[in-house]
């Protein structure tokens, strides 16, 4: 699921985080289409063949208020943590 997702992407490779929002029909279990973020670090290339690892959000929506984004970028600025892909469901 994750690689036809980021299929739909654009190859990006800049110095910054790249947000971008896809909705999947989810009959099953929803009855409106669910909303997914994927955030992709700082030059980042589909067709680079480097691999990141993923973080899943189940509680997508709450990205922003807990402030994920900017925390990410720093760590990632500080050599915290590894470049990586961010997947946030809204549930």
């Amino acid at each position: 699921m994750l690689a036809m997702m980021l299929m739909c992407l654009p190859s990006m490779a800049g110095a910054r985080q790249r947000l971008q929002t896809i909705r999947i029909a989810a009959p099953a279990i929803s009855p409106e289409p669910i909303r997914v973020r994927v955030l992709t670090p700082p030059g980042y290339r589909r067709a680079g063949g480097a691999g990141y690892p993923v973080l899943y959000l189940n509680d997508g929506q709450d990205l922003e208020a807990v402030g994920l984004r900017s925390t990410l970028a720093r760590m990632q600025r500080d050599g915290e943590i590894a470049p990586l892909i961010v997947v946030a469901i809204d549930m």
